[in-house]
């Protein structure tokens, strides 16, 4: 998930105020004018954070936890911003808990303790011996090294692993379509091999490639799992999967149409970081609006 950034906007006051003379003793502040800057501050990033984090796949809205956000927001509010040697430990310390982060999703876990303890004893040191530390640089470079060739072991095993099971998903998902055309023969079958239903038909015209349309839609895998899901989407009709193309192209606006889509009109035997891959993907998409 990309970084939060603060609104510019905010942002920009916040910094201005900081900037001002500091010669105002709060004594003489006016109390009511900073309630109210805290009140509507607070409001207005709430705001906006959480809009934040409803634009997010529903995948990483599932994981992100709202009330951890707040915990970390508040341990950095009520720290002692005075003391500037602490905030600055505070963001060499996220920096290096981001990177620490970043290795242990690829699979190589780094003792968090063991990496404090170096470095408060290097940090502690009177002086700094040069040469020891090339020496240490060019160590540390040689085990980044072997760390990257670890993990592109761990990544290979991985999609080797995943493609072990792409047969198998997709004589699943075949299944699961040949299980619901059987129970509802409204579900038909296109030469392609995309299986659609037609719960409502609008009217007017239907896009054609080169066409904008604005959709509202959910992507679910067959065991019921959502991999996505918006409102009130645009993008072009050759901007999306093949099988998602072909039943737009028979929607106008109001249609809304399920779309059972196989892997090979979908994401393929690779897949997505959200979907693995042979995996064959149900919509519910409701067409709003066609932009030409």
């Amino acid at each position: 998930m990309k970084k939060l950034l603060m609104a510019g906007g905010v942002a920009a006051l916040i910094m201005g105020m900081s900037s001002c003379s500091s010669s105002t003793s709060s004594s003489s502040t006016d109390k009511g004018l900073t309630d109210s800057i805290a009140t509507y501050l607070g409001k207005v990033q709430g705001s906006y954070y959480s809009e934040r984090v409803t634009s997010l796949p529903e995948s990483e809205q599932q994981k992100f936890k709202k009330q951890s956000f707040l915990r970390g927001l508040k341990q950095v509010l009520e720290a002692d911003t005075s003391d500037m040697a602490y905030m600055i430990g505070l963001q060499v310390g996220t920096g290096m808990a981001e990177s620490l982060n970043q290795f242990s999703q690829q699979g190589v876990d780094i003792n968090r303790k063991a990496v404090y303890d170096e470095f408060a004893k290097s940090f502690l040191a009177d002086s700094v011996d040069q040469a020891q530390l090339m020496e240490a640089q060019t160590t540390f470079q040689q085990l980044m090294n072997q760390a990257q060739q670890l993990i592109q072991q761990k990544q290979m095993e991985k999609r080797q692993a995943e493609l072990a099971k792409v047969p198998e998903r997709k004589e699943e998902g075949k299944k699961y379509v040949d299980d619901i055309k059987s129970n509802d023969p409204s579900v038909v079958t296109s030469e392609s091999g995309l299986s659609y239903k037609v719960v409502e038909q609008g009217s007017g015209a239907t896009p054609q490639d080169g066409d904008r349309v604005r959709v509202k839609y959910t992507g679910k895998l067959p065991d019921g799992t959502v991999f996505d899901s918006n409102e009130s989407a645009v993008f072009g009709v050759n901007g999306v999967i093949p099988g998602f193309a072909e039943g737009l192209k028979m929607m106008n606006p109001g249609s809304k149409y399920v779309l059972y889509i196989p892997s090979d009109l979908g994401y393929g035997d690779q897949g997505n970081p959200t979907i693995p891959g042979g995996s064959t993907l149900v919509f519910d998409v409701e067409v709003l609006e066609i932009l030409p």
